[in-house]
């Protein structure tokens, strides 16, 4: 099904979901600095790939979740705003607190396991990476084996995460949580679309399948945000 949250006056977020809803949610976000389109077309992808495939529980994909950054094809936002610093973000503030806040609610409060996709945009150039909540646990197993069953070359395990972001609401909530980062320079790589598309597939598989075998040659960094 699709759905369409409403933001603010005039300003619209959309979203897909499927599954039977029998099961765990799972949120997906992309498209939460503009100029990080990666996340985006993996959204939609990842939204294609679920259309033909039987899913147990919910997954919510919300592929534009900046909508003014986007259509700017900026980094930041409305007043030049940072969305990644302003969760769990204010009814009452400025467009893109309230953006914060509608995800934050409607999405981000109510899953069990939340991804969000990011690139390292157009300034800034980044290897395939994967960085989860180090103490966050998954359908009962660490978080990091669910890490470790994506096909990303670099995972960094998070004793902590900076203020404002979408992954530090979840984990202020006691939510597991990870985030995707590849790419960036100005350029699209369909690989890297790829590997986000199958990370969060073995994400989300991994909550109901028993303990995911370590995948070798690859260790967690261990690091503060």
């Amino acid at each position: 099904m699709s759905g369409r949250l409403r933001a603010a006056p005039g300003l619209d977020l959309d979203f897909v979901r499927f599954g039977d809803g029998g099961g765990p949610a799972v949120t997906v976000l992309g498209g939460v600095h503009g100029d990080e389109m990666e996340g985006v077309l993996a959204a939609y992808r990842v939204a294609d790939l679920l259309a033909s495939t039987p899913v147990r529980g919910t997954v919510t994909v919300l592929p534009r979740a900046n909508p003014p950054a986007l259509a700017a094809g900026t980094r930041h936002g409305d007043g030049d705003a940072n969305l990644a610093r302003l969760f769990p973000g204010d009814p009452g503030g400025g467009l893109s607190e309230r953006i914060a806040h509608t995800i934050a609610t409607a999405l981000i409060d109510p899953c069990d396991l939340l991804i969000d996709l990011h690139s390292a945009g157009r300034r800034y150039r980044m290897p395939p990476m994967c960085g989860f909540g180090a103490g966050r646990t998954l359908g009962g197993w660490p978080l990091l084996d669910a890490a470790r069953a994506t096909p990303f070359p670099y995972l960094w395990a998070h004793a902590s995460v900076a203020p404002g972001r979408s992954v530090s609401h979840a984990d202020a909530l006691g939510k597991p949580w990870a985030y995707f980062e590849s790419g960036g320079g100005g350029a699209l790589r369909e690989a890297d679309i790829d590997l986000y598309a199958q990370g969060c597939c073995a994400c989300w598989r991994s909550r109901a399948r028993p303990n995911p075998s370590p995948s070798p040659g690859r260790r967690p960094h261990g690091r503060s945000s």
